[in-house]
């Protein structure tokens, strides 16, 4: 039997007869319907006049890529209403090729209130991620985004590139965009009809899932393995994230969201401080903090000794103390440890080690929760350079 969903596509099978002749009535239609298209196997889908077998799922469980991951091309057929998305999924693990359904602005849409309608049939099996890229790209062209049945609203081989994303190839892809806008019409469209509003809804939906524990598991399961299989890979990411978090730039964002969040919503703010401040004192972080330092010295003897030199330099560099509202000079110290030792002495210090407030306001150091630090003890304070 050939079901015809619309001009351009058509599913091939002999066996299945959409009429409810087969239907026993025993639980919902389109349920039914689903988990019968689903067990079937000899079939074949043809788009655009070229004919794709249906691939096995016992096959394509046991078909991985060079790479060692799965790549395939699949098809998800609505067939009470005749709608149909085509996409590529490239994954690691077969659970996550089941639970991966697609992409596509107006294909979630649908997908996520009515999934029980849909049926997902794999059409190609690929040996890289650019394969799928580029039979997805042969596959769903300009001429199939004109068939009103379906859902995809771009043309296929988007996404999956591993070329970095430079200003030069923003550029480039914004020149391409604008020399065919045919292509982007119908996503474009789609877009304007998604407000704000529901797009901050969705990030919400999305942050709750995945603030789940089972979730949370999962990406440190995820971690742990790479760290594992490719160390020296987690390393280089690893010191890439923290060279990042220390610019100037994205400490200042960082300062700018809790400001932002302090102002909106104190509550929240005071929660999540108070959590900070919590997660850095406890036990363990303590701990791992000694065991981070011990193993960095001893890796690192001449680099340790190199920075003890370079603190004990700027606890000898001459100090003034400034009044706050004038900036007028009220004392000069020879270094960190004589302002220290007056500061306890006037008994303007409670605390056993002044030196660290005096050295960040020295230095006007961004404190988390805090801003930046430009008074200590109730002075101003400079180096004399």
């Amino acid at each position: 039997m050939v079901i015809k969903l619309s001009d351009y596509v058509t599913l091939d099978d002999p066996r299945l007869d959409l009429r409810p002749s087969w239907y026993i009535g025993t639980g919902d239609f389109a349920t039914e319907l689903k988990r019968y298209a689903a067990l079937t196997r000899e079939q074949a889908v043809t788009i655009q006049g070229r004919r794709y077998p249906i691939v096995d799922y016992n096959r394509l469980s046991h078909t991985k890529g060079s790479d060692g991951k799965y790549h395939a091309i699949y098809i998800q057929i609505n067939f009470l209403k005749g709608e149909y998305y085509i996409g590529k999924v490239n994954r690691e693990r077969w659970k996550e090729v089941l639970r991966y359904s697609g992409s596509g602005v107006l294909f979630t849409k649908k997908y996520s209130k009515h999934s029980e309608e849909f049926a997902r049939y794999y059409i190609l099996v690929c040996d890289s991620a650019e394969e799928t890229e580029k039979a997805e790209a042969e596959i769903v062209n300009a001429d199939l985004l004109r068939d009103p049945f379906c859902l995809n609203k771009a043309t296929g081989g988007g996404g999956g590139s591993q070329a970095p994303i430079t200003e030069e190839r923003k550029k480039r892809q914004s020149e391409y965009m604008k020399a065919h806008p045919e292509k982007y019409q119908a996503m474009r469209e789609a877009a304007k009809n998604i407000s704000q509003a529901e797009i901050e809804a969705q990030h919400q939906k999305t942050k709750k899932t995945m603030s789940q524990q089972k979730y949370r598991d999962m990406s440190r399961e995820r971690i742990a393995n790479w760290k594992e299989k490719h160390p020296e890979e987690y390393a280089e990411a690893r010191a890439k994230n923290a060279e990042s978090i220390r610019k100037k730039e994205v400490q200042e964002k960082r300062l700018s969201t809790l400001q932002k969040q302090a102002e909106e919503d104190p509550e929240k703010y005071n929660q999540r401080m108070e959590k900070w401040v919590e997660c850095v004192q406890s036990e363990s972080a303590r701990k791992k903090r000694s065991v981070s330092f011990k193993k960095y010295l001893n890796e690192h003897p001449a680099e340790v000794k190199k920075r003890c030199a370079k603190a004990g330099l700027k606890r000898r560099r001459p100090i003034l103390m400034m009044d706050p509202h004038t900036d007028e000079v009220l004392m000069e110290f020879s270094g960190l440890i004589e302002a220290e030792e007056w500061l306890l002495k006037q008994g303007k210090a409670k605390g056993v080690n002044p030196s660290s407030s005096i050295s960040a306001a020295c230095q006007q150091k961004v404190i988390p929760g805090h801003g930046v630090k430009r008074t200590a003890f109730g002075y101003k304070w400079r180096y004399k350079e």
